[in-house]
């Protein structure tokens, strides 16, 4: 007997009053197991989940997702308008193996010197909305943050130079990304 649209359902999490979704699982039961979470959603799914050192404000996501660092969405509801994250790509992010930078060393990537470079580095991780994982122990112990996160953001960024040249560019633009306006 060949299957119809009767025989499968939405995927739990990313049902819409407003549009129903296209993408359908073939059981009830597969459709309860998959668990998906908007953007909103995730946010707290991660922090509750990896007990509070994985805290990303909306910013930091967007900015990381651009950069490839946090998972991609497994669908999008809402006729491709409303991405969804899947709780086992979220916990698998969670586990993941980082490095934990203290803020003398986000400085010194982030390329700050001097007296004020831990200030300058905690300052930028802030307009990013990166919040610091844990801190080292003992009374002197800095805040650390995951070098994964800082990495894909720095690269991110816009360079030095012209326009915003991304830095993995060198922040500078080349002849062939410009016209040539020397003969003016």
């Amino acid at each position: 007997m060949p299957a119809t649209s009767l025989d499968f359902w939405p995927i739990a999490g990313a049902h819409s009053r407003m549009q129903s979704m296209e993408e359908r699982v073939p059981s009830a039961g597969a459709a309860r197991a998959d668990r998906c979470l908007r953007r909103d959603q995730a946010l707290p799914y991660l922090a509750d989940k990896s007990e509070r050192t994985v805290i990303l404000s909306p910013d930091a996501w967007i900015l990381l997702q651009k950069a490839g660092n946090v998972p991609a969405p497994r669908h999008y509801a809402v006729g491709g308008r409303m991405p969804l994250w899947h709780v086992d790509d979220l916990d698998a992010y969670i586990a993941r193996d980082y490095e934990r930078w203290t803020i003398s060393q986000v400085a010194e990537h982030l390329g700050y010197s001097g007296a004020s470079a831990t200030g300058s580095a905690r300052k930028q991780l802030s307009r990013w909305g990166i919040s610091a994982v844990d801190r080292q122990p003992g009374r002197d112990g800095e805040s650390r943050y995951a070098a994964d996160q800082v990495e894909a953001a720095h690269r991110a960024r816009p360079g030095k130079g012209r326009r915003g040249a991304l830095r993995v560019d060198g922040g500078r633009f080349t002849a062939s990304d410009s016209k040539d306006h020397s003969d003016k």
